[in-house]
């Protein structure tokens, strides 16, 4: 992997830490945590893409399926907010009419996330299955000898 797609890799691991404390800290009350708790996914996709980019390369796409919907998500609830006058109270995560401005930001920066790792995606080389060992000879049948009783 090249070192630019490390350090971007590293970049949007910092992002995605960033965004979880950011989404928490936006969270009317404790009960909307479990909402929350599919974004802690984000920030350990990104850690296993840095320990080793080969070996994980696999879930690279799962991370670009949740912004995906994440993004569609924020673009949703902007539309349905902006039709409402910027106040959605159905949300749970709602505390003021802030929100939405972060909503904006955060729906922008995920797209921007999604792309640059679509592009580390592409620069990671694929992980290359072990080539065969020699084949296992199979066993012979067991044989009674005919002196042991």
């Amino acid at each position: 992997m090249k070192k630019s797609s490390i350090i971007a890799a590293f970049v949007l691991f910092l992002y995605d830490c960033a965004r979880l404390m950011l989404v928490l800290g936006l969270t009317k009350d404790r009960s909307a945590i479990p909402f929350v708790a599919a974004n802690a996914l984000f920030p350990a996709v990104g850690f296993f893409l840095l320990a080793g980019p080969q070996r994980y390369r696999e879930y690279g796409p799962l991370y670009v399926a949740g912004k995906a919907i994440g993004v569609f998500a924020g673009l949703v609830w902007l539309f349905f907010a902006l039709k409402n006058g910027l106040h959605f109270p159905l949300s749970p995560l709602v505390k003021t009419n802030d929100t939405a401005f972060f909503l904006v930001i955060l729906t922008v920066a995920d797209t921007l996330s999604l792309l640059i790792r679509l592009s580390i995606h592409k620069s990671i080389p694929k992980h290359e299955p072990m080539p065969p060992t020699q084949p296992v000879q199979p066993i012979a049948p067991f044989e009674s000898r005919g002196d042991i009783a």
